[in-house]
Parts: structure tokens; C-alpha cells; sequence
């Protein structure tokens, strides 16, 4: 398990933007939905049941154990029509680093609507390319399911881009709408097992995020000028996500508090016209170790005065 990161960021701004910034502090809805359908279509595309239509700049390619099989085709191939179109529009959404936004995840819905995947019945898939369309679902199972044990290959079909994970009303708090994924990271999975040349879900969100999970166990408060948030981060702070705040809302003013007691370390930072204009990075400082060898924080000032734990 991770050392955990205290934060706490305090806005200060208009009410208008105020309620902006809340907005965007909700987690994106349907994004695993999304990217599970964005899999089914390429692996119908795998299976043959779908082919480009122009030609698609760029190829990417499976990892290893799944052979040298082109996921972007460089030559058009397939006949003009409306599952096929869908299909090499996906592919293009692919190919220019999509986001998974609100409206990228509404686009991919009308796509995977449109390419009729939902109708392909396993069974009715060649045998030699179900072998390989199971070693990629067996590949990626865990990351979009979150589960081991044995895969039962039909059911993970037919529920392919169906399920969703609820939206968990007790966490209020996301980073998402701030630094929204790449969709080709989000299908790649958190450990990465699909894609050559792709970032895996993990590096994703220590490059998006500056630490390897979204924000855990925040409680926001609002009052009529300011809004705080306390949260919880594995391992470190995440000031990517914070600078983006910042930029995204020049007219807030943003303090920014982190600790994290057990590897001794803390931070403060303060945002203005979408720049950081003060800030410190310092170590806790303990009062004295009892026979236990336990200790208070006593400081920073700021630590103190603002963080209700120091992480660990």
C-alpha cells in the first residue's frame, strides 16, 4: 500500500466561477463505458467485421505475445458504408490523441451505436480470430474489470461497453475533468498490455496527475466566497492538477497544502492570475520521540494551521 499525501486546496473567487469549478470538480461520467467500447470496435476491426475507409496516418501495433497484428491500418480497405465509417472515425480519434472529455465519450457513443458492434455474437466470429480476440480480452480483464480469476469470454463480450462502474456519490472530488485521460491510455490499461509505443494507464496519471490514482476520501466544503477541499493522494501531491486549476481559472485565487509525514516532507503554494506566486517546500517538523517512538507535528505553520493529518 502507498504512503498517503494530505492536501487541502482552498479557492477564493466570484460565486459565478466558484460554481464553474465544482462543476468541473465532478468525476467524468461514462468514461468506462466509453473506452470499453472503443475496444469492442477495435476488436471487431480485429475480427474483420469492421475496415477503414481512408487511410489513417500512423500504425499502431499489440505488444508481443499478439503478434505483429496493425490496430491503424495505413491503407484504407474497407467498402463505403455506415459501420465502417464509424469505424475509421474512431480510428481517427485514435490517431489524433483524444481526450476522454464529455464530448469525446458522447462521439464515441454515436460511433459504437453506429458500427452496429453491439450485434456481433462471439460465436459467430472466425475461430482463429476468436483465439485471438481472447488473448487480448484475457490481456485486459483485470484493468477494465478490476478482478482475477477465470474469464468467462462470452460474458465479457456481450457486457463489453454495457457495464459501468457508478458514479461514487461519496467522492465528490476528481481530477479528471482537469486532466481528462488520453483514450488510447484509458483501453491500453493501467498496466499497459495492449498497445507498442503507448503510455500505460500508471505513467498516464503520474505524467496527468503527478501521482498514480485520482483523488481518495475528499470532503468539500463551500461557503459563499470560497470553496476548500481536503483529499488524500498515493504517494505524493498532485501539483500537475492543481497548476491546470490555476490555469484553467485565472480570475480564482488558489492556496494549495500537502504533507506527508512518512517521507517527511510538506509544500505550499499559492496561485494568482493563473500563476504561482509564493510557495515552500520544507520538511514537517516533529516535536519530541517518546519511548514508543511516536511524535506530534509542530510545524510548519501553515501545515498546522490548515491540514487536519500529515499523510503517511
Amino acid at each position: 500500500m502507498p504512503n498517503w499525501c494530505a492536501n487541502k486546496i482552498e479557492v477564493t473567487g466570484p460565486e459565478s466561477a466558484l460554481q464553474v469549478f465544482l462543476a468541473k470538480c465532478a468525476p467524468v461520467v461514462n468514461d468506462d463505458q466509453a473506452t470499453e467500447r472503443v475496444l469492442k470496435m477495435l476488436l471487431a476491426g480485429m475480427a474483420g467485421y469492421l475496415q477503414p475507409v481512408r487511410t489513417i496516418e500512423g500504425k499502431l501495433k499489440l505488444s508481443g505475445p499478439y503478434g505483429e497484428f496493425t490496430w491503424l491500418p495505413a491503407e484504407n480497405s474497407g467498402r463505403v458504408c455506415e459501420p465502417n465509417e464509424a469505424y475509421t472515425v474512431l480510428l481517427e480519434l485514435l490517431a489524433d490523441d483524444a481526450y476522454l472529455t464529455h464530448n469525446v465519450i458522447q462521439q464515441v457513443d454515436d460511433l459504437y451505436r453506429k458500427s452496429g458492434v453491439a450485434n456481433i455474437l462471439f460465436t459467430g466470429i472466425d475461430r482463429n480470430r476468436r483465439r485471438l480476440l481472447k488473448k487480448v480480452m484475457k490481456a485486459v480483464h483485470f484493468d477494465h474489470r478490476g478482478f482475477l480469476g477465470r474469464m468467462n469470454v462470452e460474458r465479457f463480450w456481450i457486457s463489453m461497453g454495457v457495464v459501468t462502474r457508478a458514479v461514487d456519490s461519496e467522492r465528490p472530488f476528481s481530477f479528471t475533468q482537469f486532466a481528462p485521460e488520453k483514450l488510447l491510455v484509458a483501453v491500453n490499461g493501467f498496466n499497459g498490455r495492449l498497445f507498442d509505443g503507448i503510455s500505460d494507464g500508471y505513467h498516464g496519471n503520474c505524467d496527468r496527475f503527478g501521482t498514480k490514482w485520482d483523488a481518495c476520501d475528499a470532503v468539500i466544503e463551500q461557503m459563499d466566497d470560497r470553496v476548500t477541499i481536503d483529499f488524500d493522494t498515493a504517494w505524493s501531491p498532485p501539483e500537475p492538477v492543481v497548476t491546470k486549476m490555476a490555469m484553467g481559472q485565472p480570475e480564482l485565487m488558489i492556496e494549495y497544502f500537502f504533507a506527508e509525514q512518512g517521507m517527511n516532507y510538506c509544500g505550499y503554494r499559492a496561485y494568482e492570475h493563473g500563476q504561482c506566486f509564493d510557495s515552500s517546500d520544507d520538511s514537517l517538523e516533529m516535536s519530541f520521540v517518546d519511548e514508543d517512538g511516536c511524535c506530534d507535528v509542530i510545524g510548519p505553520d501553515y501545515v498546522v494551521n490548515n491540514l487536519s493529518n500529515y499523510g503517511g
